[in-house]
């Protein structure tokens, strides 16, 4: 392959590939998390969950944030997500769910205005010739 195709090639992919990451940017959201630290002294860490409904989580969405108290999860898409947390300990034990967190998600931009016009009312317009 030339260096030629090779440069065309490679400039296609990083158009593309910044081409879909600004898709996934401009229509996902973060968000950040944090909660009690548990006092268990064989905790091991936590485990988030996300779902599309209240009480039913996507085990796809599962995330283990190991052993800190605040995370922040990335690319959720528009909608409405239910998320909840759990403590687990060394042996693998884990906790019941915790409170539920219900959030709308909405980053895509209102439609522009219909109709726009303006309206002049003057008692008196001076017209100036251009030369």
């Amino acid at each position: 392959m030339s260096k030629r195709v090779r440069v065309v090639c490679l400039s296609c992919v990083l158009t593309l590939m910044f081409a879909f990451a600004f898709v996934l940017w401009a229509h996902s959201a973060d968000i950040t998390f944090e909660w009690d630290a548990n006092t268990e002294p064989d905790l091991a860490g936590y485990k988030l969950y996300a779902g599309g409904e209240t009480g039913v989580y996507d085990p796809d969405l599962t995330i283990d944030v190991k052993n800190v108290t605040t995370y922040t999860a990335t690319g959720f898409s528009d909608g409405d997500w239910f998320f909840a947390a759990t403590a687990y300990d060394e042996d693998g034990n884990e906790s019941a769910y915790s409170n539920e967190v219900a959030l709308t998600i909405d980053t895509l931009a209102p439609s522009a205005p219909g109709a726009f016009r303006a309206t002049i009312e003057a008692k008196k317009v001076t017209v100036i010739p251009i030369e």
